[in-house]
């Protein structure tokens, strides 16, 4: 039970920086030309704290409908289960090397002195990456397709590491992509004349003029893969009311009534072993899968969130969201309200995407709200394009925070923890880490440019060109038709993996793909080689990489993630570096002290 509440807390910590937006909304709104919205400390705490509650309160009525009902997977918490499960029953375990049984404690020390390797190669990378900046921007084909096209080799650990984690399909799709847009289309736009300005320019360069087909990749398979959630959802509504019905008559009495017995006997059983009571409702009638019988809740009564808590606090922290987003961004009541409202709505679907796919598009169901909202906000101009990013922060927060607390109550369900306990520890971690993600963003925001060379925020380009779009702005030549070419074919993907199941395993990934459109290749080309090394790896000896691939990949994660804190304050003061040789020739965007 400590290690289930332990990563609750820990998940709500780590993806604080998503919830409230300091990787897309709030980078977004600096871009705004005319009319940037830089936010102060004190605002931006107060919009952390108002986006960060109300999607926790929701999620918690959601859970009998998606868990016992539905069981939908959630996919990476049942492994985190699983994962738990091996930790706390395994007391042995074969040594690859050897084929002994050994002690757990051995291999314990073997995943340690892993995990501090590839930590110490990482946090390398990143010291000598800042006082030798060459060793970051090698190029591939050349001088001038690095200093255009971004067609560099940068061995990045922490990179390399996520495309071991990712695994092949995403990160060969990302580089397919960047072969595509950077390697192929971008150059035809600015040769056609499509894009004439500098290639790194959002608004008439070909990174703008990418962006959209990216953009509109990302955007057909997000929606087509929501509409088919949907439909199935529906789908299972009409066949569980199916099942009702059917059970209406003797027959299906009769087998209600065996069924209600077999429960109780379960139930008994079970809380002879669990402090908990079980219930269970089954339906009776036409055969439907198990999907239509209510799942035996081990969490009784004195486990559950009880109702005055969740209605209580949605309302009040509802509330406190309109009210605080109105009065920090000078905004109408009803601009923040209608926001929330569409923010719960949309949570519903994104807790159905993330426990089917194991996907929460948090990214497209905020684009959707962008375009519903763009009819409420009076007057245009720059005040309604922050309005319209602000409304889809609001949906991509309560989205995020509600997709995040079911994964863990689906954890935590498996495990037979107190689903009460959960919520109070999400909401725990939820209030202590608004803390250091402000912090971290005061931080990163002094000592970079957050939208230049050092960390362009594409996804915070995003968040601006739809909101401009939205508002009634106007595609770059030629991207149209391109754009509504990429969306077809890419909602095509969920289509055929829908109609052949078969083909899933060959198909490739319209989010990497799309991604890859527009980060410039020095971001993909390392996580594309961190794919390649594991899937060798695996082929060389699977059961090593199995057992310590995620600790090698995490460890490269963490030491440069780590070690980029002390980096940014030495870019903060302006250390001085050790050369700055060759780095002027091969990317034009060096750091800012060889500049």
């Amino acid at each position: 039970q400590e290690n289930v509440m332990a990563q609750t807390v820990a998940v709500s910590v780590a993806t604080m920086p998503l919830a409230a937006g300091y990787v897309g909304v709030i980078p977004a709104l600096g871009m705004l030309d005319p009319g940037p919205v830089v936010l102060p400390w004190w605002k931006l705490l107060l919009w952390s704290i108002a986006v960060s509650l109300f999607g926790l309160f929701m999620t918690i009525p959601l859970r009998k409908q998606s868990i016992l009902r539905e069981k939908l997977r959630f996919p990476s918490g049942t492994a985190t289960a699983e994962m738990i499960k091996i930790v706390h029953k395994q007391k042995t375990q074969i040594d690859p090397a050897t084929g002994d049984v050994v002690p757990v404690a051995v291999n314990w020390r073997r995943t340690w002195r892993f995990l501090g390797i590839s930590f110490g190669a990482g946090a390398l990378y990143d010291f000598l990456g800042y006082f030798v900046p060459v060793t970051k921007v090698l190029p591939i084909f050349g001088a001038s397709a690095a200093t255009e096209w971004g067609w560099l080799l940068a061995l990045s650990p922490s990179y390399m590491g996520q495309g071991m984690i990712m695994g092949f399909k995403t990160s060969a799709s990302m580089m397919a992509g960047a072969l595509f847009g950077w390697g192929l289309l971008g150059p035809i736009a600015r040769n056609q004349g499509w894009a004439p300005g500098p290639v790194g320019s959002t608004e008439t360069g070909a990174t703008g003029w990418l962006m959209w087909l990216s953009l509109g990749i990302m955007l057909g398979e997000s929606i087509i893969s929501l509409l088919i959630i949907v439909l199935q959802y529906f789908c299972d509504l009409y066949r569980i009311w199916r099942a009702k019905r059917g059970g209406g008559g003797g027959g299906g009495s009769s087998s209600r009534s065996s069924r209600s017995s077999s429960s109780s006997s379960s139930s008994s059983s079970s809380s002879s072993n669990h402090p908990a009571s079980a219930h269970v409702t089954a339906y009776a009638g036409d055969g439907y899968s198990d999907r239509v019988k209510e799942e035996l809740d081990h969490a009784g009564p004195e486990w559950q969130v009880p109702a005055r808590i969740w209605l209580s606090g949605l309302v009040a922290s509802s509330a406190l969201c309109v009210v605080v987003v109105a009065l920090v961004f000078d905004l109408a009541w009803y601009e923040p309200l209608v926001s929330v409202i569409l923010a719960m709505l949309i949570s519903v679907i994104a807790i159905r995407a993330l426990g089917s796919t194991d996907l929460n598009p948090v990214s497209g169901l905020a684009k959707v709200t962008q375009y519903v909202y763009a009819g409420a906000c009076a007057g245009g101009g720059p005040a309604c394009l922050a309005a319209n990013i602000i409304a889809g922060g609001i949906t991509e927060a309560s989205a995020q925070q509600a997709g995040d607390l079911m994964q863990d109550l689906k954890t935590g369900h498996l495990l037979r923890s107190s689903p009460r306990h959960q919520f109070f520890a999400q909401l725990v971690g939820t209030l202590f880490s608004i803390f250091p993600a402000l912090g971290a963003w005061m931080l990163y925001s002094h000592a970079y440019h957050i939208g230049g060379s050092e960390l362009p925020a594409p996804s915070a380009r995003m968040w601006k060109a739809m909101a401009e779009l939205a508002e009634g702005g106007e595609l770059p030549s030629h991207v149209l038709w391109f754009t509504v070419g990429g969306a077809i074919v890419s909602g095509a993907v969920p289509v055929v993996a829908l109609l052949v199941p078969r083909s899933r395993p060959y198909l490739p990934s319209p989010v990497g793909f799309g991604i890859g459109c527009y980060i410039q290749a020095h971001w993909v080309v390392p996580r594309f080689l961190g794919s390649l090394a594991q899937v060798a790896w695996h082929r060389w000896h699977p059961a090593h990489h199995d057992k310590y691939m995620i600790v090698v990949a995490s460890g490269f994660v963490l030491g440069e993630g780590v070690l980029s804190i002390p980096i940014a304050l030495f870019s903060y003061f302006n250390v001085p570096v050790w050369t700055c040789g060759g780095c002027g020739t091969t990317l034009g965007a060096c750091p800012t002290v060889c500049q």
